[in-house]
């Protein structure tokens, strides 16, 4: 996933869950400077980020600002996080969006409600025709209408396919999530809002304790990150989906692994919060019984190795020219056992004939010898 480039204005005491987040949780963020009014505080920000980086965390060194404006004309930026003071806002979002950069800002937005409401849109923004304001129409301003419903069957047919062209290009270009820790991972966890980061800290403790254990959080729930899902079937023995309620995700989940994997569920609802306490119990659980399971597989699938090495050195043996050249001379010689017992057979067959006939004819002579001279039978 190609990283977000942001510039930091703010380095003060807000910024430090930020940077801490940047570097260890949130790797679709690439920071690509800081900026304060203390240069102090931003050196003292950079070097943070240094000191993570050289005990494993990605990223880079974050560059350091003489001015917020130098940021904003930097063509690496493409976000301003402004974590400036609340009083300072405004005039640091307003100056972020004329230079051309998106703004993320802490809240509020301003303190002073005439500069919140003083906002006008920009001048190159084009006309929203389209919208529905529930103005009066007029010749100029006709009324707007959205509609999705034609009467006529090809003109909805048409419209629907127009729809579900919108639909791919946004399944392809704009789904959206975090992975962590996949690569390796036997259980794979899949949690997001409040629950994801709980299930990282589990994820944590478990790979602690020797488990190996991943997590993908998804950002969007549409499109799904079905294919980041199954990136992790090679090494993935089960699922656990986390979710706070009764199960809103699994089904998606499920779709995902196609039934290749089985999925589990753990889920609270009314307003309980899973803790890491009963995720690491869940988890742990699920690894004694994959565990077994994991051997079983190894064990059938090196059988099935051998078998099918068995198999091939056969084939080769039975396909090999030499193979074949003494089959054919097994066949002929065979052949000719055969034509001679059955010429053996044919001269027995007509001899044990003889022999009947010569054994019925002497039984013959033998009955008349004993008739009875007077003419009857003795």
């Amino acid at each position: 996933m190609e990283k977000v480039r942001i510039a930091m204005i703010g380095v003060g005491a807000i910024s430090g869950i930020y940077l801490q987040n940047i570097t260890k949780v949130f790797r679709e963020v690439d920071l690509v400077g800081v900026c304060d009014l203390i240069p102090e505080r931003a050196q003292k920000g950079a070097g943070y980020v240094e000191e993570q980086i050289k005990e494993g965390a990605a990223g880079r060194q974050p560059k350091i600002y003489k001015d917020m404006y130098e940021a904003f004309n930097d063509p690496e930026v493409e976000v301003i996080l402004n974590l400036t003071r609340p009083h300072e806002h405004y005039e640091v979002t307003k100056q972020g969006l004329l230079h051309g950069k998106h703004v993320y800002s802490e809240k509020p937005l301003a303190v002073d409600m005439d500069e919140a409401s003083n906002r006008k849109p920009a001048a190159d923004l084009k006309p929203k025709t389209w919208a529905a304001t529930g103005h009066v129409p007029t010749a100029d301003s006709p009324r707007a209408v959205i509609n999705s419903l034609y009467i006529d069957p090809q003109a909805m047919e048409t419209h629907c396919q127009h729809l579900q062209a919108k639909y791919d290009a946004i399944e392809a270009a704009e789904c959206r999530w975090q992975e962590e820790m996949v690569e390796d991972a036997d259980i794979v966890l899949v949690a997001y809002g409040t629950t994801s980061r709980i299930a990282r800290s589990a994820m944590r403790k478990c790979r602690e304790q020797g488990v190996r254990v991943g997590l993908i959080r998804p950002i969007t729930l549409w499109p799904f990150p079905e294919a980041a899902i199954r990136a992790t079937l090679p090494t993935a023995k089960k699922y656990l989906c986390v979710e706070m309620s009764m199960g809103q995700m699994i089904d998606d989940v499920r779709l995902a692994v196609n039934g290749e994997r089985p999925v589990e569920f753990y889920g609270r609802t009314g307003g309980m919060v899973p803790t890491v306490k009963e995720l690491v119990d869940r988890i742990m659980g699920m690894a004694q019984t994959s565990g077994f399971a994991g051997q079983v597989d190894q064990v059938i699938g090196s059988v099935g190795e051998k078998l099918g090495e068995m198999g091939r050195k056969l084939d080769e043996k039975l396909n090999s020219p030499e193979f074949v050249e003494k089959t054919e001379a097994l066949k002929k010689q065979a052949a000719d056992v055969a034509g001679k017992a059955a010429d053996g057979l044919a001269k027995g067959a007509t001899l044990m004939a003889e022999g009947i006939g010569k054994a019925i004819d002497a039984i013959k002579k033998s009955i008349d010898g004993d008739q009875n001279p007077k003419g009857g039978d003795r």
